[in-house]
């Protein structure tokens, strides 16, 4: 078993490196760095004062844990566009804020 926070390049190492010893492995998402990164996110897309953040984490996480990323992603995505959110608010949302091998969604 091996506890990750979901970094594309972290799995990718991980999954090459048990096929290189032939072994299986059972991936665990650390659900609190999960959470943590939609609370970014939605610091991003809501006021401060904004009660409906917190139904909007919810409900993302709900979807996460239902194998929906791709969906979450791209919705997240879309409503930073389309509330034309400035790339210097981005920080939460956008992957392409993040180094490189870290993306913080995939």
């Amino acid at each position: 078993m091996v506890l990750v926070d979901g970094a594309r390049h972290q799995l990718d190492l991980i999954g090459a490196e048990a096929a290189r010893r032939n072994v299986p492995i059972h991936i665990v998402i650390d659900l609190i760095h999960v959470l943590e990164y939609l609370w970014k996110a939605a610091w991003c897309l809501h006021t401060s004062d904004d009660p409906a953040a917190e139904d909007w984490v919810a409900t993302h996480a709900l979807a996460l844990l239902a194998g929906h990323l791709d969906h979450v992603v791209a919705t997240i995505d879309a409503r930073a566009s389309v509330i034309g959110l400035a790339p210097e608010r981005r920080t939460g949302v956008d992957a392409r804020s993040v180094p490189p091998g870290t993306s913080r969604w995939r």
